[in-house]
């Protein structure tokens, strides 16, 4: 079959898939043929998809486990490191401690990447989905009113790179201060004059690419451009791009760096693309680590239990699904599985609050209470959503069109080169005077479209209430719909994880326990006001129109039109996670009785046993956390090499 007419077929399928067979998201007896078929049709097509991370002949001894797998073979090797995930952080560590000499198995729940996943355009075939871990939140009386049984879902990556290969692109570094005040609560090496060699150590950033950038980009000794991540200023640019940055020049902001002194002003962003194809951790770290270099990734594996011996040494762990199979660690086991699933497996092993594993009958190894609390994640309301005047709108169906594909395909430009919807991004300050070392406490994130894409032709199952989603839909369309998206930042509300079970295949509890903190309340309220000053602006009712599309709030009728109590009844409704957890393995001095790990990363109570991901941060950064991630692991991997005489 002819190429032109074979690329016409596949438009014409994916866009049948997108408005037909993904409204039925759990009939996996519809989804899964389908989007295998597609998936090999983009393989043949795009020669620029996710490396396959196969199983391939191991060594005969590891010096560290990463990873979370689910293997179908015996071990019966002792590796000198077992790294728990091959999300972001496991797979930085991997390829450090590889590349310093170490033998290193990962283990990674999901499999590799599908591709998918490596097209701007199409990230959002992947929420939801079969790589998509796709937790439900824990039901409250007081917040997520709007979604069925009050309770919303979270999007993480089930893949090699974990969430880099699934999320919309953004990179930040976050603020010098977030670093400081880590430092200043009891964990000494990490102030921002401490971190930043890391982050210029993977930092690869470019001016630009064939496009000219939106930002007057100049790097400097404080930006790393020679690291493996590449990192681009927003290299298009259309009409509602300068819209949103002219509104920002009116409402007093400057069109900003995003990553110079945490970036407060408006921008178009700085993303993860090369070539026009998503640049996951994955691609820039482990699968550039040759064989010889003694890292082996294992996809498809579930880590159930961390095994200790009678001194409590992490020796090793267990996976599969019973946890038949066992692989010994030489030096240290690390667990990098995130936010969720790294106390998850604490607990399940017997690290944790003493009343809830003894209320699981799961034997206590090391009674950390702190363990699974501390949770925090932004706080944002994806469904702020605005009726445009002048069709600026775009649908996801219409970006597989053929000549889309086709513009792609030859010549890595048009709509799927970019991140599906996202248009810009601010930064602001609410509520106190902007100066020098300001940090932004509020993100937006401007779309062309409605998020979570559940519009009438929607491909995911509606999470709403079904009197919500009425409300919603009814007069929407989405060719005229825009969103602007509000997220707080550094929430003030605090959550927990605990086990569902002591079977590893239950999902845990989790409860962000959003918006229980006035604090949060009062400046989520004052974002929603910003939004509407940001419409209301000249510059985008010119180049857009804008005006909010909701119709009043049923349940929320008691309260005058626009009053502070009515905007908190609507942020008690919508507000929900930014799908960025963190800290509930915290990182802290002894005397914190929340700390879970020290300053070094290892677990308190126990022995070789270090958690390296999002959980261990004491409270979130100015911005996207990703970069803070990748720097935690690129630490991490230092203070474990010198720790063992490896090269750093």
């Amino acid at each position: 079959m002819p190429i032109i007419e074979l690329l016409s077929n596949l438009s014409l399928e994916l866009q049948s898939f997108i408005t037909s067979v993904l409204p039925h998201a759990f009939n996996q007896f519809m989804r899964a043929p389908l989007l295998s078929v597609l998936r090999v049709l983009l393989l043949l097509l795009i020669s620029d998809s996710p490396r396959q991370f196969l199983h391939k002949p191991v060594n005969d001894a590891y010096d560290f486990v990463v990873g979370t797998c689910t293997c179908h073979r015996t071990w019966t090797e002792t590796l000198t490191f077992s790294l728990v995930g091959g999300g972001a952080a496991g797979c930085v560590v991997a390829s450090r401690l590889a590349s310093g000499g170490a033998s290193v198995l990962l283990l990674e729940a999901g499999g590799s990447a599908p591709p998918e996943t490596a097209i701007p355009g199409l990230w959002p075939l992947s929420l939801g989905g079969d790589v998509d871990w796709y937790f439900r939140a824990a039901s409250h009386p007081f917040s997520q009113l709007g979604y069925k049984d009050n309770a919303s879902f979270i999007s993480l990556g089930k893949m090699m790179g974990g969430s880099s290969s699934m999320t919309y692109y953004l990179y930040s570094r976050g603020h010098p201060r977030d670093y400081d005040d880590w430092a200043a609560m009891g964990n000494p090496g990490w102030a921002y004059n401490d971190v930043l060699p890391y982050f210029t150590k993977f930092e690869g950033f470019v001016k630009n690419e064939s496009l000219g950038s939106i930002e007057n980009f100049e790097p400097s000794e404080s930006f790393g451009e020679d690291g493996p991540l590449r990192i681009i200023p927003r290299p298009f640019r259309n009409h509602l791009t300068d819209s949103f940055l002219r509104a920002g020049e009116e409402l007093g902001y400057e069109r900003a760096n995003p990553n110079k002194m945490g970036g407060l002003g408006f921008h178009g962003g700085h993303l993860l693309l090369r070539n026009r194809i998503r640049e996951t951790v994955a691609e820039s770290f482990a699968a550039k680590v040759s064989p010889a270099q003694n890292l082996q990734v294992h996809t498809h594996a579930t880590v159930t239990k961390i095994l200790f011996d009678d001194d409590k040494k992490a020796i090793g762990v267990a996976y599969g699904n019973d946890g038949e199979h066992t692989v010994k660690a030489k030096k240290e086991v690390i667990v990098s599985a995130g936010a969720l699933n790294t106390p998850k497996l604490l607990m399940l092993s017997g690290v944790g609050p003493v009343n809830h594993l003894q209320s699981m009958r799961i034997p206590v190894v090391a009674p950390i209470e702190g363990v699974g609390q501390n949770l925090h994640d932004p706080h944002s309301i994806l469904y702020f959503i605005f009726a445009s005047s002048n069709d600026t709108g775009v649908e996801f169906k219409d970006t597989l069109s053929f000549a889309n594909m086709k513009y792609f395909i030859t010549r890595r430009q048009g709509q799927l080169s970019r991140p599906f919807g996202m248009e810009a991004t601010a930064s602001v300050r609410l509520g106190k005077t902007r100066s020098k070392r300001t940090r932004s406490n509020v993100h937006y994130v401007f779309y062309s479209s409605v998020l979570p894409f559940e519009n009438k032709q929607s491909f995911t199952t509606p999470e709403l209430k079904p009197e919500i989603q009425k409300q919603l839909l009814e007069d929407l369309q989405p060719e005229k719909s825009l969103s602007l998206v509000p997220s707080l930042v550094r929430p003030k509300s605090r959550g927990w994880v605990y086990l569902n079970s002591k079977n590893p295949q239950d999902n845990p509890i989790i409860d962000f326990n959003f918006l229980s903190h006035r604090e949060d309340i009062d400046l989520m309220i004052k974002a929603i006001r910003f939004a509407m000053k940001i419409a209301g602006t000249r510059s985008m009712q010119e180049g857009t129109g804008m005006t909010f599309a909701w119709q009043k709030l049923t349940s929320c009728s008691n309260f005058r039109d626009d009053s502070d109590e009515y905007w908190e009844c609507f942020a008690r409704h919508f507000t929900t996670s930014a799908n960025n957890p963190m800290g509930t393995c915290k990182m802290g001095p002894g005397t914190d009785e929340l700390s879970v790990v020290s300053h070094t990363l290892k677990v308190r109570g126990v022995s070789r046993l270090r958690v390296v991901d999002a959980s261990i941060m004491p409270q979130s950064v100015s911005g996207p956390p990703l970069g803070t991630v990748i720097m935690i692991a690129e630490k991490a991997s230092d203070l474990i090499k010198e720790e063992w005489g490896y090269s750093v």
